[in-house]
């Protein structure tokens, strides 16, 4: 789907943290854990996938600049609460740290 280039351009957007190798591991917008190397791996603890920050339906892009990564978990939570006439909202999915595998 999306290139390693993409894909490093995409995760160079979540926080770094500190402490922590962060090319391999950082935070999404809600403080989820990310490792790189579990992108799209809905199986894992630190899984992730990429999001837009503004829904292309509501007139965002598919442009670089509208994409972030963010935990699988508050990924698909986030999909359902955007489902017109949900009463759902995403929640933040508090994993620890569990370190270098």
């Amino acid at each position: 789907m999306y290139d390693r280039e993409t894909l490093r351009a995409i995760w160079n957007k979540a926080t770094p943290i500190p402490r922590y190798d962060s090319s391999e591991w950082r935070r999404d917008h809600l403080g989820n854990v990310l490792k790189f190397h579990d992108y799209g791996k809905r199986d894992s603890d630190h899984g992730w996938g990429v999001d837009y920050v503004g829904l292309v339906r509501d007139g965002g892009t598919t442009h670089l600049s509208n994409l972030r990564p963010v935990h699988w978990h508050a990924r698909v939570q986030e999909d359902a609460a955007n489902q017109p006439g949900s009463e759902l909202r995403p929640k933040v999915v508090d994993l620890p740290i569990r370190g270098p595998k």
